[in-house]
């Protein structure tokens, strides 16, 4: 069961603007983002676990395999501290 309040979609600008920051790197295995793979702005800590969704949380993150064993790992984690 979530916890945390409905949230709103990550802005194309905000995306843009993280994925810049970085300099297109996953934050998770550090390697590039090519051109054509598919990435998302990763909560680096989950709203769950008391992340915001400011800029400062988040960062590019290839979406398959990084982002989704990080998800992954906080489910696992959230349902921890549930119990």
């Amino acid at each position: 069961m979530s916890y945390a309040p409905k949230r709103k979609a990550i802005s194309k600008k905000t995306r843009d603007l993280v994925f810049l920051r970085d300099e297109g790197k996953c934050w998770i295995c550090k390697g590039k983002i090519g051109a054509n793979e598919v990435w998302d702005a990763d909560h680096m800590l989950s709203r769950e676990l008391g992340g915001s969704d400011e800029m400062e949380n988040l960062a590019p993150a290839h979406r398959d395999p990084c982002h989704r064993n990080k998800s992954k790992e906080d489910v696992r984690l959230i349902a921890k501290g549930n119990r």
